[in-house]
């Protein structure tokens, strides 16, 4: 070792009474070691490829002297310098290099993974691989039909896992049917159908009638579909007179003798544009065809004269939905006829009131024991469509839902006395026998008001209210500036889910007055009366992001509120 150290250079006259040992690099010419160094070779290559003892050499030098270079500062010779570059670039090359072989393996890695994937290794059963179709398929606007054609394209396996999942196959819609009748391939829809073996099915279309008035509806393919592609659980047809369905059912209900489409569906939504007088009373016809219906939709269009027979089969129904524009007293004797509603939606589609309509009295109310959801649509400004609030005796009522409008459409203020009429006729349902105990959600949209402080009468009569839900609201933001936080006149007290959807930028209604309104409902609660409110969601209509952007900047009114445990989302639409 010493021999070949004192060949590679010169001892430093320092070590022998220095502390450590220091070496020089070599500063020998090539020519000392025998080899021959052309005039523009870098003296570096000449010593690591001409003299391998001296790379021997530099070897040695890199273990001992990086170790000591890096416990001391000393000035390091070309060479060295040098000699430690092309270590660095060595050591980058490779890391580079690793680097690559890294992400090949990775991408390698997640190939392998995805092979085995429980799809792949079939580790899903077969039986809930085709609960998680059904339940991708009911969250999708597409048609189912379009839906389940994809699932069978995926793979061999997805396709008989589908074609052994019966409910995928339980649902057709014809779409819109238009006289002359197109070609709709009916041997089809039944081998679609048959897949669906005995489970209860659903059938939708909508006929439209030409100039010349005739029927649209194929009724002899339709007929043998209903009966012998059934049961059919849902019906959901739609035709511009109401006669051509009447004749639909007849034919089918003389079909057979022992008629199981009637008898199986439970579901039913019949939508009429227009229909002569004489057909009318056909309408009750089909519904007594009928007799398990637990779900019926009627959309209807404006007639003079109607009349409810007393002996529709309707003691069944759970849901009841209707788009017409009928007295409330003809609404009332329906009603009358389906004592066992859980939900109701009455869609008065923004039409006026015969201002000589003669309104029921309070003696005229009807029971709904069951009654738990209440939506009243589209109504318009200072209608006494609400009056029917009046009548309605529903114990059980948990959520209402006041909708004028739709969004969008100009609708004249309501006056004082309206106002006043709107609250009367909530506060009602909790007035009298069998008045509702436990209302907990609310929603109020488009209500032209002016001041949101005139909806105070109705929020303090519902003490139990825990959902409240504001949207296309365009009044002020009085009611929660003057808000009651303490004793028995705290408003909503039960409140625990806040909304305010749709408010618009430039308006009256001030959203850090809902702000302030959480947060000093937060601080005057107490153990004995706590704050249970948990979330609030503002939605405000911004024009431009420059409005947007100060409508956000106290965002510390958010941040403090979540400390107290309410979340709050602001969110500019």
């Amino acid at each position: 070792m010493l021999s070949l150290l004192s060949c590679a250079g010169r001892q430093n006259p320092r070590a022998v009474s220095g502390r450590s040992l220091r070496y020089r690099a070599p500063s020998i010419a090539c020519a000392r070691w025998g080899g021959h160094r052309s005039l523009g070779q870098p003296l570096t290559t000449c010593m690591w490829h001409q003299n391998p003892l001296l790379s021997t050499s530099i070897s040695m030098l890199n273990g001992f002297r990086l170790a000591h270079f890096l416990d001391g500062n000393f000035d390091l010779e070309p060479i060295e310098i040098a000699f430690i570059k092309h270590e660095i670039e060595d050591r980058t090359a490779a890391i580079s290099g690793l680097r690559l072989e890294l992400q090949r393996l990775e991408s390698e890695r997640e190939n392998y993974s995805k092979l085995l994937a429980p799809l792949r290794r079939n580790a899903i059963p077969p039986e809930l691989l085709g609960q998680i179709f059904k339940f991708t398929l009911s969250t999708s606007d597409t048609t189912q039909e379009k839906q389940v054609n994809v699932l069978c394209l995926v793979c061999r396996r997805w396709r008989d896992v589908a074609l052994a999942t019966p409910s995928l196959w339980a649902s057709v819609d014809l779409g819109s049917i238009r006289a002359p009748v197109p070609g709709l391939n009916f041997e089809r829809i039944k081998t679609w159908l048959a897949r669906s073996g005995i489970v209860p099915k659903s059938l939708k279309f909508a006929g439209y009638h030409d100039s010349t008035n005739r029927c649209p509806i194929p009724t002899h393919e339709l007929v043998e579909l209903l009966v012998d592609g059934g049961p059919f659980g849902n019906l959901s047809l739609e035709c511009g007179d109401g006669a051509c369905l009447t004749d639909l059912f007849d034919q089918t209900y003389s079909a057979r003798t022992m008629n199981t489409t009637s008898l199986s569906t439970h579901s039913l939504n019949l939508v009429f544009e227009e229909y002569l007088s004489q057909s009318f009373t056909s309408i009750w016809t089909i519904l007594r065809r009928f007799p398990a219906l637990r779900r019926l939709s009627l959309d209807f269009p404006w007639y003079s004269s109607w009349i409810i027979p007393e002996d529709l089969p309707l003691a069944n129904l759970r849901s009841l939905a209707l788009a017409v524009d009928w007295p409330l007293r003809l609404l009332l004797r329906l009603f009358r006829r389906s004592p066992n509603l859980e939900t109701l939606v009455i869609d008065y589609k923004q039409l006026a009131r015969d201002p000589n309509e003669v309104l029921p009295t309070d003696d005229e109310q009807v029971l709904l024991p069951n009654l738990r959801t209440l939506e009243l649509r589209h109504m318009v400004s200072g209608s006494a469509d609400t009056r029917i609030l009046h009548t309605l005796r529903a114990p059980s009522l948990q959520s209402l839902e006041i909708r004028y409008g739709p969004d969008g459409d100009y609708l004249d203020e309501m006056n004082d006395v309206e106002v006043s009429d709107l609250n009367s006729n909530i506060i009602s349902l909790t007035q009298g026998p069998h008045r509702v105990t436990d209302l907990q959600h609310l929603v109020i949209q488009a209500l032209p008001i002016s001041s949101s402080e005139s909806l105070r009468p109705t929020l303090s009569a519902l003490p139990t209210l825990s959902h409240l839900t504001f949207d296309s609201f365009e009044a002020d933001s009085t009611l929660f500036e003057n808000a009651d936080y303490l004793g028995e006149s705290k408003l909503m007290p039960s409140l625990k889910i806040l909304k305010i959807l749709n408010v618009p930028e430039v308006g009256e209604f001030n959203y850090k007055d809902v702000l302030n309104f959480l947060m000093e409902r937060r601080e005057a609660a107490t153990e004995e009366a706590p704050d249970s409110v948990e979330e609030a969601e503002l939605t405000i209509a911004c024009e431009s992001k420059y409005e947007g952007m100060k409508l956000t900047k106290d965002k510390h009114f958010v941040g403090q509120l979540a400390k107290e445990g309410v979340k709050v989302n602001i969110t500019l639409v």
